[in-house]
């Protein structure tokens, strides 16, 4: 399911119950681009890397790279879900995931920042 777009300060006031700080590393919005760069330190004590990048083009298209890195209290990677195009092998390419490390690759919807903090909720209330 997509979720509507939403302005990132937004995002991370709803997850608010499970961030319990931000670094916002970059965040620039003009007429042709929107760039979000941050970290973020959840309850858990893991932390999420985010990177969004929004490409405005002509007739309004637009262009999008993203990587949300998860890890762990020792910065080792849990999941990282990005669209860099290094696995033209996989279905659903450019879209793909890392499981606990850059080798084990698997196909993975187009996701946004909404859909991973509820996913990592999920997970931090199973636990």
């Amino acid at each position: 399911m997509k979720v509507k777009q939403m302005r990132m300060e937004n995002i991370l006031s709803d997850f608010s119950d499970i961030i319990v700080n931000q670094v916002i590393e970059k965040h620039v919005k003009d007429d042709h681009r929107v760039i979000f760069e941050a970290r973020l330190y959840l309850k858990d004590t893991t932390q999420l890397a985010v990177k969004d990048i929004k490409i405005f083009l002509a007739a309004h298209a637009s262009k999008r790279k993203y990587a949300y890195q998860w890890m762990d209290v020792d910065n080792q990677l849990i999941i990282r879900w990005d669209n860099a195009q290094y696995h033209p092998e996989l279905e659903n390419f450019p879209y793909h995931k890392h499981l606990r490390n850059d080798k084990n690759v698997f196909p993975a919807p187009e996701v946004t920042l909404y859909e991973i903090l509820t996913y990592i909720k999920e997970q931090i209330e199973k636990s």
